[in-house]
């Protein structure tokens, strides 16, 4: 779209509305929409128009489940022909996702509740906390991957891979804006850590959402129809990344998520006890797949097939998470090896 448009306007200091669900004209359109503090839906709409009748009962119930994170304009074309003709508003209904005054999604025409439900999620992903809630970025980084995860879990792989894309990136960008600003300003104070990209420090919070992220789009690559095994290894071996161990290692579950993922993707087992032990694992027989694994460990011949075989245990007991049967596992294995 051209500069002509009000994409284009800045967003300004003041507030935006209270209220989530309003119908937007030319005299609120600057405060309520460009403006706002929180993402907005703009949904261009008239009464003459079949799918719109549809399509704004949809928007407004997936808004509503966002509690005030996303807005929701109500745009009636007939009624504001100027504006909407500023907006390039070609067919109907169209659907626009404005965020500090900027375009950031749009589609056109009559959509699924599935693919309405990504949209929202979307934008609702941009907003800070919810009104009333502390203001932390954890929190809204949590909630994110949360509403991905939820879209993966439902079925919906490529809104759940839009989102988890689309927070990988805010957080990358908030990182790259934070050290250019301290670039910027020789007088302010040098952050401890900034000179590290984000994802790879694990000092601070954003690197452990930064990861969840590339798990979830390999999990999406994976449930894609077809499959994407190839991207998906992409994305693991950017996960198992030397620089990113520190990272993983402060977090159990993610770690365990890692290490599921890694399982999962491996090579066909050779026809040994260590392929049938990962047959195992993978059927969910956790115990024969630690007897046959430690069995390997107890009976390698040199010191390469002894380093294979406990590897393979490690991966296990990682993918196990925590819990009284990784800490038997372990303790087990430490028997063995020493």
């Amino acid at each position: 779209r051209g500069a002509a448009t009000p994409f284009g306007v800045r967003r300004a200091s003041s507030a935006a509305a209270a209220d989530y669900v309003f119908d937007a004209d030319a005299a609120n359109f600057q405060a309520r929409v460009l403006q706002a503090k929180t993402p907005v839906v703009l949904d261009c709409h008239a009464d003459w128009c079949g799918p719109c009748k549809t399509l704004g009962p949809l928007l407004k119930s997936e808004v509503a489940k966002h509690g005030g994170k996303v807005a929701l304009a109500m745009l009636d074309v007939d009624a504001e022909q100027q504006l909407s003709g500023q907006l390039q508003v070609q067919s109907l209904p169209t659907v626009f996702g404005i965020h500090e005054g900027k375009l950031k999604d749009q589609f056109v025409g009559a959509k699924s509740a599935e693919e309405v439900a990504a949209f929202v999620s979307r934008l609702a992903a941009l907003a800070g906390p919810a009104p009333g809630a502390a203001d932390d970025a954890s929190a809204v980084a949590a909630d994110a991957r949360a509403a991905a995860f939820q879209l993966l879990t439902s079925g919906d792989v490529p809104g759940a891979a839009a989102l988890f894309q689309a927070e990988y990136s805010r957080l990358r960008d908030e990182d790259e804006a934070a050290k250019q600003a301290a670039r910027d300003d020789p007088a302010a104070p040098r952050r401890k850590g900034l000179s590290k990209p984000l994802e790879y420090d694990d000092e601070r919070p954003g690197a452990l959402d930064m990861g969840w992220c590339l798990y979830g789009l390999a999990r999406c690559a994976m449930e894609n129809d077809p499959p994407e095994a190839d991207a998906a290894a992409q994305l693991l071996g950017a996960l198992e990344d030397e620089r990113r161990k520190s990272v993983l290692d402060k977090n159990v579950d993610f770690k365990a998520a890692v290490s599921q993922l890694s399982l999962a993707l491996a090579p066909e087992p050779d026809d040994n006890e260590l392929g049938d032990a990962r047959r195992a694992f993978a059927s969910g027989d956790l115990d024969t797949a630690l007897d046959l694994g430690l069995k390997c460990v107890r009976r390698a011949g040199d010191a390469d097939a002894k380093e294979a075989a406990r590897a393979l245990v490690v991966q296990f007991i990682d993918a196990m998470g925590p819990g009284p049967e990784s800490t038997r596992a372990r303790k087990r294995l430490a028997n063995v090896l020493f």
